[in-house]
């Protein structure tokens, strides 16, 4: 007749298959061969268990720390899940640079009340015991770090975490497809911390763990590349809209405002004024003062317009040289003759001293204004037109004045 254990065992190596692990069998378990039998399969299935904890353990580590994107995210899950299969009090990162010849400390997470051996320290691979550790790519287990100190006084990275209170460490080379790229130092404060099932675990998910920092560290690279680029096209914009020296709108940018106000003027039916300025004996003041000096001064001139100039919808640009233009959308030529005239005596009470006017002796400016209701016949370089032969009045009519040009054009 057929030993009912047998039938019991065959259930235990089903329900084992499924990931279930019994721990007592029922009955008696008679000294025999088959009560043997049952007793190895009772201990078989507590290694598989623990196993299997174990791997379950590891492969909820590394979903956890995948979840971060940059390097330094990715090293703060790893420092927050680790302590559940490996003890620790620091854990730090250390990346291969220079062709693998020199390794920089890129982070650390410690419980230490100082951090000694902090991001950026750098040490030469060459002839070094970790240079050994790439050769073997095997973990390695210092459990007494003060009576390897004495055997190595010479390393300075030892002297520095032993400053921090750490006794012992398990060091671990991460390789990607062949290629290291650093190493991860688990530390403990306390001595004979580590144990080569420590080494068994590490190295069941190093290849997963190195690749998890490896794609960290090429996204933070690809994500500060692309600030870099976003920078670059920022300041090409700027380049593209803003005036060099003033910081104020350049010639482009005011010829496309002047056109999208032209034709938003004409849908509403609104009026323009346009006031073009320029700096009284310019060329006279640069001879005299130098180029310096002359920057300075269109500086102040552009700043004294800008302050003056309070409507969002306003524009000033450099028109070129020592000419600037406003542009005021919806505004009629009384509102307009009083912002050109606050612009000319703003600019004249800056006070910058010009012996070489030949109406005054402090740098002054003459504006040309008009003010013009666009239609469907005319185009915008009419206003330009209007406002140059005005400030060309202004000019000639002595200087340090606005005029005002009455056309055909202008609604009042």
């Amino acid at each position: 007749m057929c030993d009912s254990r047998i039938k019991e065992y065959e259930t235990v190596i089903e329900k084992m298959s499924e990931g279930y692990f019994p721990r007592k069998l029922s009955g008696e378990m008679p000294v025999d061969d088959l009560g043997r039998l049952g007793m190895a399969l009772l201990e078989l299935s507590k290694k598989l268990e623990k196993k299997f904890d174990e791997m379950q353990k590891l492969s909820e580590v590394t979903t956890h720390i995948n979840e971060g994107l940059f390097l330094d995210e990715i090293l703060d899950q790893l420092y927050d899940s680790f302590r559940n299969i490996i003890p620790y009090e620091r854990i730090g990162l250390a990346m291969l640079e220079e062709g693998e010849s020199v390794l920089r400390a890129h982070w650390e997470r410690s419980e230490a009340k100082q951090v000694y051996l902090k991001g950026g320290f750098k040490a030469l691979m060459a002839g070094s015991s970790l240079q050994q550790i790439l050769e073997t790519g095997n973990p390695r287990i210092i459990n007494n770090l003060k009576k390897y100190l004495l055997e190595h006084p010479c390393s300075a990275s030892t002297k520095l975490i032993v400053k921090e209170g750490i006794r012992s460490s398990l060091t671990c080379p991460l390789v990607v497809q062949g290629k290291p790229i650093g190493f991860i130092f688990f530390s403990s404060f306390l001595t004979n911390a580590y144990r080569e099932t420590h080494i068994s675990i590490f190295k069941q998910i190093a290849n997963q763990l190195a690749s998890i920092i490896e794609k960290g560290k090429v996204y933070e690279e690809l994500y500060q590349l692309n600030l870099k680029l976003q920078r670059a096209n920022a300041r090409l914009e700027d380049l593209a809209t803003y005036d060099d020296l003033t910081g104020v709108c350049n010639r482009r940018i005011f010829n496309e405002m002047l056109h999208k106000e032209w034709f938003r003027a004409i849908r509403h039916s609104t009026v323009i004024s346009l006031i073009m300025i320029d700096v009284d004996y310019f060329k006279n003041y640069n001879d005299s003062y130098g180029h310096v000096a002359g920057d300075f001064c269109l500086n102040k001139i552009a700043e004294t317009i800008t302050r003056i100039i309070k409507r969002p919808g306003d524009l000033i640009a450099r028109y070129g040289g020592e000419e600037f233009v406003v542009l005021l959308p919806e505004t009629e030529i009384r509102a307009a003759q009083s912002i050109a005239e606050q612009i000319r005596l703003g600019i004249e009470n800056l006070g910058i001293e010009h012996r070489e006017s030949l109406n005054a002796d402090v740098v002054t400016i003459s504006a040309g204004l008009t003010t013009m209701k666009p239609q469907n016949d005319n185009d915008p370089l009419q206003i330009i037109s209007e406002a140059d032969d005005a400030l060309y009045k202004a000019k000639y009519g002595g200087r340090n004045r606005v005029v005002t040009l009455s056309g055909e054009l202008i609604s009042l």
